[in-house]
């Protein structure tokens, strides 16, 4: 998978991730634009049913074009799926499951930076914000 910018007229067209294994889902700005935050499945796992084995939250910074993954403490065997960020930019609202397919969803917040991870709903999916 890849992640493109561009302008609204199709030029100037940057690559900010690289032709990758795995699964990439959710590629979605931060309120200011300077960020692009996305999830890859780090263990490159490609498989027809869609089944992820270790999908992390990733932030690429369009200034220094650094990315930096803000899922380390993300339990293993679980992925971090659907992430949004809060409307100050401060938090990232998501979901974690097990890597078996048809596991329980949870939603769970957390810094922008990947600290503090709290549980906030059990059995539920598809966050967003107000």
């Amino acid at each position: 998978g890849e992640i493109f910018i561009m302008n609204a007229d199709g030029s100037d067209t940057v690559r900010l991730v690289d032709n990758l294994p795995g699964v990439i889902e959710n590629p979605t700005f931060s309120i200011d634009g300077k960020q692009v935050m996305y999830t890859l499945d780090a263990a490159g796992f490609n498989s027809q049913d869609g089944r992820q084995l270790d999908a992390r939250i990733y932030l690429y910074d369009l200034a220094t074009m650094q990315t930096v993954d803000v899922s380390g403490d993300k339990p293993a065997g679980t992925n971090d799926l659907q992430p949004r960020f809060s409307p100050d930019g401060s938090k990232i609202i998501f979901v974690n499951t097990s890597n078996v397919l048809g596991s329980k969803r949870n939603i769970y917040v957390m810094d922008v930076n990947g600290s503090n991870r709290t549980l906030l709903f059990e059995n539920a999916e598809m966050p967003n914000w107000e």
